[in-house]
């Protein structure tokens, strides 16, 4: 019994983490990734039935603002439309660190897509 434990819990403990892998990814990364499935120009109301279709739980879609890119240097209202999302968190072990990954597409007047932006923070314990 104790043979087996050993065998299936470090095989459970890599599946919860295959889970998050991507988010674990450089938000430049992410964001490619984002653009090659979606790339600039496509319409708002596709990528809001993609994003629905990824399961994403946190989801904040305005029809009046952009995003706010808030990156030292390049701090900038992008678009007139967007759609934020919460990709979801890990943590980093052994520290304890707990990330939290959202994604941001913003839209220009014609509903079209302009940019996307992925940002992460980092919360200590």
């Amino acid at each position: 019994m104790k043979t087996r434990l050993l065998f299936v819990l470090p095989i459970a403990i890599m599946m919860m983490g295959c889970q998050s892998v991507s988010l674990r990814r450089d938000p430049e990364g992410l964001r490619e990734s984002f653009l090659k499935e979606r790339p600039l120009g496509t319409s708002m109301k596709e990528i809001e039935e993609w994003v629905k279709s990824k399961g994403w739980k946190d989801v904040a879609i305005s029809y009046s603002k952009g995003f706010f890119r808030n990156t030292p240097f390049r701090e900038a209202t992008v678009g007139v439309k967007s759609i934020t999302v919460t990709l979801g968190d890990y943590v980093s072990f052994p520290v304890g660190f707990t990330t939290m990954v959202v994604a941001y597409w913003g839209f220009n007047e014609k509903g079209e897509l302009i940019d996307v932006w992925v940002n992460k923070s980092a919360d200590a314990p």
